[in-house]
């Protein structure tokens, strides 16, 4: 044997040992196979997974090693877990690395999303599939073992594997100081969904807008949350800052019409039919006068007892004021109430901001394509959340809790809502919600304070993950033959429609309508698993489940002859039938719908661990 490699030197005073010589030791000793089967034995201890059985159509998992044998983890397990309790919130910037708080839901971070995008870190993990009949079996390992591996979703955008991280809330609309519309993760922030934002053009800025404030038109009434801004010429001590202002809309205009008493700005008007009502924050005559009791005109309504208004001869529209306002209802609302030209712009502390430059504004749509343009305008590496990464989570959520049933186990989520149709613009609540960051656990996971079923639910930092409005996944088109999923190598291109070198198409037919009803739905049952691909993503298969059987949520199949895309989570309205397996495939990716909003994810590569 040459003794040279077993050599042991002395440096910098120092006695240096190379590692083989502690090989050498422990392999003459005996030593060595006790060494490695002690660490690998407490490595295997942290494979983890479950099982289901698809023909009781039980929702219940039953939780399992890696061979397969019951086994029973509480909370704190899963907290000291390299995968569950390294899912953590933190704050990413394009010339930074991740800042984290005090723990994984945050503390001590500023989770507005002005320093920086609030996202969850997703740890690498390795996951394993196999398949007995009707029994389907998932395993995740924190490293590399036999008949694992790594998870798609760690492989997306490039096919490298990267870090992921996923948007802590449902992405909000900001600009860049360039005058560029990207997509933000914050608290206190409404989703960006379709129709609800609007582009004002302003002029002789005094007062620098806040994001997340309401502003209001001193004449009209219409007001608007700030969701961003940029000045293009002039500033705000200058008291000439122009430039565009982004709102979503919170109010509404009421026709109404054979007004017989003025109306009190402040008061709350009131349907006496239909008990629907708003508080007024402004009144409009278009033509008549309230002493000839033909006043008609609009009235300018913000909240709401999300009661629909008749437009009716027969509905009275009084006020709350002194003396009382009344009028008949013309018009049930529209979707938004205009700003008068030249008005002045009020901030929420009632100091004039601006003067809009424009009467109408501009609708920023949000199609699919439109909210991947904006997710990739945060950077590299950036883009809407895909059908690999929710499916990651989702497997993650159920080994932990061991069943199907999300609402069950953790929370209805914000369900129990009723829908302002009339109103057409979203009800939805911003991030956040209730003392949502600070009432969850400290491991990320819990609910808002108030009524379950009004209130948000966070699963490990990420807030809604069912409910309060749906959410685009990208990378999966229904046909009436196939699936089209985005490439599991992470090599596909995220585009609408998907091309065939960004896809893989399964053998299973999709769930969808006939000629006589254009699509099905009912509540999954069963998932698709004759294709081994097929298997991490919960396709399902059968809908003859319910509430409380099966996958508990409800799925909506796409319509036939047609490509549908894939939204999850359910809106404010969708009770029992949301929860972390409800997915809707009928809608295309040129929808562009109040209801609709989406979650962004990026991902690092290790060696370059930031966007540029």
């Amino acid at each position: 044997m040459d003794m040279e490699f077993l050599k042991i030197e002395k440096k910098d005073g120092r006695i240096f040992c190379p590692w083989r010589v502690f090989f050498i030791v422990l392999w003459k000793t005996g030593l060595l196979f006790a060494f490695f089967s002690i660490s690998y034995a407490g490595d295997v201890g942290q494979i983890v997974g479950v099982e289901w059985d698809m023909a009781s159509l039980s929702p219940v998992l039953k939780r399992i090693d890696l061979d397969g044998k019951p086994v029973s983890y509480d909370v704190a397990w899963f907290n000291a877990h390299p995968v569950w309790g390294e899912i953590k919130r933190c704050l990413l910037t394009r010339d930074a690395p991740p800042i984290f708080g005090k723990n994984a839901r945050g503390d001590g971070l500023d989770l507005s999303g002005a320093k920086g995008d609030v996202m969850v870190r997703m740890p690498k993990f390795y996951v394993k599939v196999e398949t007995e009949g009707d029994v389907i079996r998932w395993w995740i390992s924190p490293f590399p073992h036999e008949g694992f591996e790594i998870h798609p979703m760690f492989l997306q955008r490039g096919g490298a594997p990267s870090d992921v991280y996923v948007s802590a809330y449902k992405a909000g609309l900001n600009v860049t100081s360039d005058g560029i519309l990207k997509l933000y993760s914050g608290t206190g922030v409404r989703p960006y969904v379709g129709n609800d934002v609007v582009e004002f053009d302003f002029v002789n800025g005094s007062r620098e807008f806040k994001l997340g404030e309401t502003v209001t038109g001193k004449k009209s009434g219409m007001a608007g949350v700030v969701q961003g801004y940029f000045v293009g010429e002039g500033g705000w001590r200058q008291l000439n800052a122009s430039g565009k202002v982004y709102l979503c809309k919170c109010s509404t205009k009421v026709g109404f019409k054979n007004g017989v008493a003025p109306f009190t700005v402040g008061s709350l008007a009131t349907g006496r039919l239909s008990r629907a009502s708003g508080v007024i924050g402004g009144v409009v005559v278009e033509s008549g006068a309230w002493k000839n009791g033909d006043a008609a005109g609009h009235l300018v309504l913000c909240g709401g007892n999300d009661q629909c208004f008749n437009a009716s001869d027969v509905e009275n529209l009084l006020d709350d004021g002194s003396p009382p306002g009344a009028a008949k209802v013309a018009t049930r609302g529209t979707v938004i109430a205009d700003f008068n030209n030249r008005e002045e712009i009020l901030g929420s502390d009632g100091r004039e901001c601006c003067v809009v430059a424009s009467e109408k504004g501009r609708i920023i749509t949000s199609d699919q394509n439109v909210m991947r343009e904006k997710a990739g305008n945060i950077g590299p590496g950036c883009g809407l959340m895909n059908i690999w990464t929710h499916r990651g989570i989702k497997l993650l959520f159920f080994i932990e809790y061991s069943t199907l049933d999300s609402q069950h186990a953790l929370g209805k989520g914000i369900v129990e809502f009723k829908s302002l149709y009339a109103f057409r613009h979203a009800q939805a609540l911003p991030s956040g919600a209730n003392n949502a960051d600070k009432n969850i656990g400290e491991n990320g996971s819990g609910m808002g304070e108030g009524e379950n079923g009004k209130t948000p639910v966070v699963y490990r930092g990420m807030e809604n993950l069912w409910g309060n409005v749906y959410e685009w996944v990208d990378g999966i088109e229904a046909l009436d033959t196939e699936y089209r999923i985005i490439r599991p190598d992470g090599l596909g291109k995220f585009r609408n429609p998907m091309l065939p070198g960004d896809c893989k198409a399964s053998k299973a037919v999709p769930i969808k309508g006939d000629a006589v009803k254009r699509y099905a739905r009912g509540h999954a049952s069963a998932i698709e698993t004759k294709e081994e691909f097929l298997r991490l993503l919960f396709i399902p298969s059968q809908i003859k489940g319910s509430a409380t059987f099966g996958m508990c949520d409800c799925l909506t199949g796409h319509f036939a002859n047609s490509v549908g895309n894939m939204a999850v989570s359910g809106d404010w309205t969708f009770c029992a039938n949301s929860g972390i397996n409800f997915q809707i495939m009928s809608i295309p990716y040129l929808h562009d719908n109040f209801n609709v909003g989406c979650r962004f994810e990026i991902l690092l590569d290790r060696k370059n661990p930031m966007p540029q």
